[in-house]
């Protein structure tokens, strides 16, 4: 399958790319100083679109699939050392309404030792893609307030609802 530069993308590389971004999230606390106390798990916020660009296909299923997949490939291997949240938006409302369409899939919490199988089975993929709404939702969730809480935003295109995510991400 082709991406939107042209590339070749497989699944292989997603999960690749995600367990990637997944282990720098989860080694980046070892490069503080010695003398911080250690956590005893690190906090994983993913933030997931759930919109119609989604739907494009991406190898032998939609690109919400092939994100699944990879998360229920990847976050077995960190049970007992991650928290991690869901957050999803554009899975239920089309049309009017649908700028406001964010979700908590998952609270923070820790991994099982089974994972989570595949998160986004049952998501429709439509509506708009309101990205920066869903960051501030993010953003001022109680985990995110008392910090220490990476996100991970799995996006299939820009904001579609007249916000600039950069804006909110650097606040």
């Amino acid at each position: 399958m082709r991406g939107h530069l042209g590339t070749r993308i497989s699944r292989a590389k997603i999960i690749s790319a995600l367990g990637i971004a997944l282990a720098l999230v989860c080694l980046a606390p070892l490069a503080g100083s010695a003398a911080e106390a250690p956590r005893p798990h690190m906090r994983v916020e993913f933030i997931v679109d759930s919109t119609s660009d989604m739907a494009t296909l991406l190898g032998g299923g939609s690109k919400l699939a092939a994100a699944g997949n990879a998360l229920a490939s990847v976050l077995p291997n960190h049970a007992g050392k991650l928290d991690i949240g869901v957050l999803v938006y554009g899975h239920r409302i089309s049309g009017q309404g649908a700028c406001t369409d964010i979700d908590r899939l998952r609270p923070m919490g820790p991994i099982e030792a089974g994972g989570l199988g595949d998160p986004f089975s049952g998501l429709k993929t439509k509506g708009d893609a309101p990205v920066a709404s869903a960051l501030s939702t993010a953003f001022a969730a109680k985990d995110m307030v008392e910090g220490g809480t990476a996100m991970v935003l799995i996006a299939g295109g820009p904001d579609s609802c007249q916000a600039d995510p950069c804006e909110v991400a650097g606040k």
